[in-house]
């Protein structure tokens, strides 16, 4: 089964565009499953495998390993020239997170440690990389309003790299017979400016057969990326409706869709039973199952 956000953890690479097509699969026995690959078949790929553990009813642990694999960029970042680097460079990274239950609502906190190996080319002033390390942190609080409704907020700091250094040879001086000296430079790249985001988070699925999917997301990033002072709001959304073409098309008629006097019957009524939506779940008996992630009937004491 797809997972609705996609993403168990946040994503080891924070470029917008990058490894969107794929998901996170649950499997049985608490495992799970992730694949993602880069767009128009350039070759980057994460993969994933985790599984949970249930300390308690209303206590979850979240463990996953994964590789991410990028051809031409590293933790997304990119450059050519006399700074290019090599090709597949490689990020090893373990994920760990817990969840809390509070009635039907999720408080979670995940982190993410990962470690990147960085190629070099001919060519380029760089000449090394070494020790390149990552994280990332993110605290959520998801609101089940009943089956179809979920929403909530989150406060993370996307993955930034906390230690590593890059090794460069610098042209120096010229001799008289034209040669050229050099020098060694070491400029070490942990970020001392960490992005901060705070979100929030709307989704809407369908209770019957042609109702519409509805998903929002608004987040305020300060500081993006790393860079002191420069802030941005992302917006998403995302709205899918169904529709039914069995009872005709152009002017064919479907004689089960109509009523003898010729008005139109109620679609709706035909797919499922429309009864009164009740707001609390445990009228209808349901309560949230923090192992599965679903609403499940309440088990008489």
């Amino acid at each position: 089964m797809l997972m609705a956000n996609n993403n168990t953890f946040l994503p080891t690479q924070q470029m917008y565009g990058s490894f969107t097509q794929g998901g996170q699969y649950n499997l049985i026995n608490n495992y799970n499953f992730g694949m993602y690959s880069g767009e128009n078949g350039g070759g980057d790929y994460s993969l994933n495998v985790g599984k949970n553990f249930m300390l308690h009813k209303n206590l979850k642990l979240k463990t996953s390993v994964g590789q991410m694999s990028e051809q031409d960029t590293w933790l997304g970042n990119s450059s050519d020239g006399v700074l290019a680097v090599g090709d597949n460079n490689n990020t090893n990274f373990g994920n760990l997170g817990v969840e809390y239950a509070i009635g039907n609502n999720v408080l979670s906190l995940d982190y993410t440690k990962g470690f990147t190996d960085i190629n070099t080319t001919d060519g380029s002033m760089i000449k090394n990389f070494s020790d390149i390390e990552s994280e990332s942190y993110r605290l959520a609080y998801e609101i089940h309003k009943d089956k179809h409704t979920t929403f909530g907020w989150s406060f993370s700091l996307p993955s930034h790299i906390t230690s590593g250094t890059m090794d460069l040879e610098v042209a120096e001086s010229v001799n008289l017979d034209g040669t050229i000296n050099y020098t060694d430079i070491s400029s070490n790249l942990k970020q001392t400016t960490k992005e901060k985001n705070l979100g929030f988070f709307y989704s809407k699925t369908p209770e019957h057969n042609l109702d519409a999917t509805f998903n929002f997301s608004a987040e305020y990033r300060q500081d993006v990326a790393g860079q002191n002072g420069k802030d941005g709001v992302n917006l998403a959304m995302n709205y899918v409706k169904k529709f039914n073409g069995a009872c005709g098309f152009l002017w064919m008629k479907n004689p089960k869709c109509y009523n003898e006097d010729g008005s139109k019957k109620d679609m709706k009524a035909m797919y499922a039973n429309q009864g009164k939506e009740i707001d609390q779940l445990t009228k209808h008996g349901l309560v949230y199952d923090l192992e599965t992630d679903k609403f499940v009937p309440i088990k008489k004491q």
